[in-house]
């Protein structure tokens, strides 16, 4: 599996979330923005866990499912085949692709949409608490007057 490549850019991006947290709270004028990328980088460790466990349990899924199906009538693969005709040739050649694909190509597209989904829920709870904070100072502001 290609996590080996995923969890390195992964924890490249939260170190760079915390480093952009650090410098808004140094800054004077970004220190109310600094919560973001803190929530940003805690809300995408749950994203990019959700995206692990979908990959896996749709693997084991697809997995469950061809044992099911093909119990006993799929013949163990034999290389080369001597009777194969080209359209049986392009079926093995599509589904090697295909099972590739899903293999090595979708890890990677479930965790960055794992990772950047939860990172954007996460900014936006953040959001709403702190909107939801300013209406209740607004709101006391105004009935003290």
């Amino acid at each position: 599996m290609p996590y080996f490549l995923i969890l390195p850019l992964y924890l490249v991006y939260v170190v760079l979330l915390l480093i952009a947290g650090l410098a808004c709270l140094l800054t004077s004028r970004l220190r109310n923005l600094a919560s973001y990328p803190f929530v940003a980088a805690l809300g995408s460790v749950p994203g990019f866990l959700a995206s692990v466990v979908i990959y896996y349990g749709a693997l084991f899924l697809f997995a469950v499912l061809v044992s099911v199906f093909f119990q006993g009538q799929v013949p163990a693969p034999t290389w080369p085949v001597p009777s194969e005709g080209p359209a049986e040739a392009a079926y093995r050649w599509f589904s090697g692709v295909l099972l590739a694909a899903i293999i090595f190509v979708t890890p990677f597209l479930l965790s960055g949409v794992g990772v950047l989904g939860g990172s954007i829920i996460g900014v936006l709870m953040a959001w709403r608490i702190k909107r939801r904070q300013i209406q209740s100072l607004t709101h006391i502001d105004n009935q003290a007057v």
